[in-house]
């Protein structure tokens, strides 16, 4: 896990991304980048960028990032006073700019769903946020020091933001939430060389299933025996748990064995010991309302990010041709295209020195 939290710092550095596109107000000296950054229009209406506003976000990226490296270094807090260079300013600002066009276009959906990001919505997100972003140490480098990967994390989070505030337009999700405790081959018995499959095995791994689901009736806690003897390595950690899953999509996720046995049982009942290509398995369905929030918030940032690739793609972009390029593919500035210097060649053209 990380050394510290820096989710704090990020959510504050993503607000304050969309602040500055709300307001629109030119914070950084105009006398260093060009007037307009870009014109983005979409629906007869014209939003304008400003060059200093870019140069603003692109020296506050460098900084929140030289922050961040030197917080997960071990020396957060000593003041380092480093000025960038032109550089590092000329990666940093399509990036930039991608982040106010999107978080423009993010304060105007939440304009138009009546939103207001405070009191119990902040909280709420904030929570949110510090639960599903960066759980190890690696995932937080690639953020802050891949310009792609934090200008892709940075709109997402913008996203989630905005999809916990509509979450209300999901309808219902009727959910099947399953935990299972699976015998047979381990992985690395099956990644031998000379692996064989057995048919005494089998029988064993069967008997094996029924005497750990005796263990659970007789009073065992389920998630203690899956985390034992369960050779579903991913589920067993999480106590066997596979998620939820939305009723309606059981039967074409799971294996027809399995989705025929979660189906047909009731909620807290342990199933009969069953097999499928996997091996022998048992499982329980599970009251699950954390699981089904986490389907209904994912259907909540599904809906954003289309509602977000339609308005963009109906959009016309045009970016100041020194800070880059709008690529419609990937809907994003790419960097200037950088010429390649002329080729130089050697003059051949005199006849070579015949040898005496």
């Amino acid at each position: 896990m990380l050394a510290f939290d820096p989710m704090k710092k990020i959510t504050l550095f993503i607000l304050a991304v969309a602040a500055l596109s709300a307001c629109g107000q030119t914070l950084a000296n105009e006398s260093t980048s060009v007037e307009t950054a870009a014109t983005v229009s979409l629906d007869g209406e014209d939003l304008e960028f400003s060059g200093a506003d870019v140069e603003q976000l692109s020296l506050a990226t460098l900084e929140f990032q030289a922050e961040a490296t030197a917080a997960t270094a071990g020396v957060e807090g000593e003041t380092t006073e480093t000025v960038p260079t032109e550089a590092e300013l000329a990666a940093t600002r399509p990036t930039a700019l991608t982040l106010q066009i999107y978080s423009s276009i993010i304060n105007q959906l939440f304009d138009d769903a009546g939103l207001e990001l405070e009191g119990e919505l902040l909280e709420t997100v904030n929570s949110r946020i510090q639960e599903i972003q960066f759980q190890t140490d690696t995932e937080f480098e690639e953020f802050i020091n891949d310009p792609n990967e934090f200008v892709q994390t940075t709109i997402g989070l913008q996203q989630r933001l905005l999809a916990l505030g509509t979450i209300e337009e999901v309808s219902d999700i009727e959910a099947t939430c399953i935990s299972h405790v699976l015998r047979s081959y381990t992985q690395e018995e099956q990644a031998d060389p000379n692996f064989v499959e057995d048919e005494a095995d089998q029988e064993r791994f069967q008997q094996e299933a029924e005497e750990a689901r005796q263990r659970i009736i007789d009073g065992e806690l389920f998630e203690d025996v899956a985390q034992e003897i369960s050779v579903d390595t991913v589920s067993a950690a999480n106590g066997g748990a596979l998620g939820c899953i939305p009723t309606d999509q059981v039967s074409t996720t799971l294996v027809p064995e399995f989705a025929e046995v979660a189906l047909a049982s009731e909620i807290g009942e342990i199933s009969e010991v069953f097999e499928s290509q996997f091996g022998f398995h048992f499982l329980v369905v599970n009251e699950d309302e954390e699981g089904i929030a986490e389907l209904q918030a994912a259907e909540a940032d599904n809906i954003v990010s289309m509602r977000l690739q339609t308005v963009l793609q109906g959009a016309t972009v045009e970016v100041d041709e020194s800070i880059g390029t709008w690529n419609p593919q990937t809907l994003q500035v790419d960097p200037p295209v950088q010429e390649a210097p002329p080729l130089e060649f050697e003059d051949n053209t005199a006849p070579p020195a015949l040898e005496e």
